[in-house]
């Protein structure tokens, strides 16, 4: 996934060592927004139960995310960052959360607008503003690398925010956006699991599967998850 933003900032920081795993294992959560699951220990958080909500470190900032269930340690191989929650979910945090989800539209609205204007080769997916910083995210697609400086300028002199533009690609879209596949279900990447392996056609054939693209690929124009 590749990712930009009008500031530049030095590279980042190795990451900290891996969290010892509580006991009982990791729990497993869902960023609200992205649908990315992670593995999270509770910190300080005390009598985390499945079903509540957590402010816990995501790649863009500190975010909501829901509370999945556990995971034993021996099966968190495919994650290569574990992060310890911040905090529980105080009312403020879940009105910030809902009161943005508006606002997130309307700024879709406008930002594609002003991509038109612009005449950019881009495909903008979401937009995000962060819970705890004047930060708003958006996610776009493109097949080719894009100029977006007037854009951003654009889009700061609107909202006078920090504003952050990421490319993402197709499987990232769908799992955002979400959706139904061919088998009337929810897409996998975005109600299964975002850590599926790599799908290739050789899958396909050893199940004997038609062969025929438009019946094994997936809304996004890959290969369908669920052959892995």
């Amino acid at each position: 996934m590749e990712n930009h933003s009008h500031n530049h900032r030095p590279a980042n920081p190795a990451p900290a060592p891996r969290p010892a795993a509580p006991e009982g294992g990791y729990w497993l959560v869902k960023i609200c927004h992205s649908n990315e699951t992670m593995l999270c220990v509770p910190g300080d958080i005390p009598e985390l139960g499945i079903g509540e909500q957590v402010i816990i470190p995501t790649k863009y900032g500190l975010d909501l995310a829901d509370v999945l269930g556990r995971i034993k340690p021996e099966n968190n191989g495919k994650w290569d960052e574990i992060v310890e929650m911040v905090r529980r979910a105080n009312e403020h945090d879940l009105s910030t959360y809902h009161s943005n989800l508006p606002r997130e539209k309307e700024a879709l609205d406008l930002c594609r607008q002003k991509i038109e204007q612009h005449q950019l080769d881009m495909k903008l997916v979401s937009v995000h503003f962060m819970i705890d910083e004047p930060k708003i995210v958006f996610f776009f697609t493109s097949d080719n690398r894009v100029d977006f400086r007037d854009l951003v300028k654009d889009l700061v002199a609107v909202f006078h925010l920090r504003i952050e533009l990421r490319q993402i690609g197709v499987r990232d879209e769908s799992r955002v956006v979400g959706g139904l596949g061919v088998c009337g279900r929810s897409l996998c990447c975005n109600h299964v699991s975002d850590k599926l392996q790599p799908v290739s056609i050789k899958m396909a054939k050893i199940q004997n599967l038609s062969l025929n693209s438009m019946k094994i690929s997936g809304p996004c124009g890959r290969q369908l998850c669920c052959l892995a």
